[in-house]
């Protein structure tokens, strides 16, 4: 047996996908659902999110059937509900207690910040409605942004990130916990500077080969509720 070989992943639709508007995405793939959204306070630049109206949260709130947010940062929170976002409660996800169950639960930008994500993974399970979904984004270990590291001799790493993951990295660790994969996504978030011509750079080389995008979203259900009879391989 090979140590490099492919992983399943349960989609019908035989393919990855590439969506360069990651906000919208989320957006529309969660609407008239109830939703559960860890991290949602994106903090420290909670502040900048707001001004900028690219905070996720916010967009969410205008589109799903229920909202719950969880966050860990009292500052982050606290910024939210200043301005009259109520709908999030303070909590670590890796210590996650709640008594509700949902039809998607997003983590987007949350499970590299963390110290242990199998204690967030090993129970979010529970938290599904049946056939619910899992929706975790994180960086591409694989993205283009290597390039920095190979030409300028840095490392464009967020200083608060424990860890990197690869398709094939996140979708080890979560099946570990009985979620199997089940959409693959490659996307993008904002560009920060808000300069347009930086962002259409950068589309233009993610479409030109979407696995470099700088991050990926996959959706997870739990076993039990795969239907493992439909997949194509991540090689």
């Amino acid at each position: 047996m090979s140590i490099y070989e492919p992983i399943k992943i349960f989609d019908s639709n035989n393919t990855f996908l590439l969506d360069l508007d990651r906000t919208s995405y989320l957006v529309n793939r969660v609407k008239n659902h109830s939703v559960l959204h860890v991290g949602c306070s994106d903090y420290p630049i909670t502040q900048e999110r707001l001004e900028n109206n690219n905070l996720l949260h916010v967009h969410l709130m205008k589109t799903t059937a229920y909202l719950l947010g969880i966050d860990s940062s009292i500052e982050g929170v606290n910024i939210l509900k200043e301005k009259g976002i109520n709908n999030i409660i303070l909590m670590d996800a890796e210590n996650i207690i709640l008594d509700e169950k949902f039809d998607f639960i997003i983590a987007g930008d949350v499970v590299e910040h963390m110290n242990n994500p199998g204690r967030f993974l090993e129970k979010v399970g529970d938290l599904l409605n049946r056939g619910g979904r899992l929706i975790v984004g994180v960086p591409n270990a694989y993205s283009f942004n290597i390039l920095k590291y190979v030409i300028s001799g840095y490392e464009p790493t967020h200083k608060d990130h424990t860890y990197f993951f690869s398709v094939k990295t996140l979708s080890e660790l979560c099946s570990r916990y009985g979620l199997l994969p089940v959409r693959l996504v490659f996307t993008a978030q904002p560009v920060s500077t808000g300069n347009r011509y930086v962002s259409k750079i950068r589309d233009f080389l993610i479409g030109l080969q979407s696995k470099l995008a700088p991050s990926f979203i996959m959706e997870f259900m739990q076993i039990e509720h795969v239907d493992r009879t439909k997949y194509y391989e991540w090689k």
